[in-house]
């Protein structure tokens, strides 16, 4: 019996040990604290368009408080990144990528939808071609977004 609680009691401190290793519902503003790890990059071309429909998203993630910034990491194999975003009717906006990391700020989000913006698109391209092409869908009534990754 004193073996067992012995063997419970390690296998509880090995869980506990872990928890910040298991995924949780993240990414900025997405309800979690964590960073969407972005799937890998593919090679963009001039045919690569915006209207392509979510449910051939390869990825997605909805988030509900735009208060917070969305930080995004992409792939390993992207280097030195660039990202933009059109927004309908605007000037694109060129968006912070540091290394790996792309930041939606909340304050940019929540004028989107402010200004009742439904939908836009991202683009982050590397100096080898490759990249990811996203669409943001915004929910007004609900004050969330939904990222979709193609």
């Amino acid at each position: 019996m004193r073996l067992l609680l012995k063997a419970l009691f390690a296998l509880w401190l090995g869980l506990l040990a872990a928890a910040p290793l298991l995924p949780v519902d993240g990414g900025g503003g997405g309800g979690g604290g964590g960073v969407w790890i972005l799937p890998g990059s593919t090679g963009i071309t001039s045919r690569t368009g915006n209207s392509t429909p979510p449910s051939l998203a390869r990825a997605h993630r909805t988030y509900t408080d735009l208060t917070k910034d969305i930080t995004l990491e992409l792939p390993p194999e992207m280097t030195d990144a660039l990202a933009t975003m059109a927004v309908p009717n605007t000037q694109p906006i060129n968006l912070p990528v540091e290394g790996h990391i792309l930041r939606l700020s909340g304050s940019l989000l929540t004028g989107l939808v402010d200004n009742g913006v439904r939908q836009v698109d991202v683009l982050v391209i590397d100096t080898n071609n490759r990249g990811l092409r996203f669409m943001i869908l915004f929910d007004l009534s609900a004050r969330s977004a939904t990222i979709y990754v193609f």
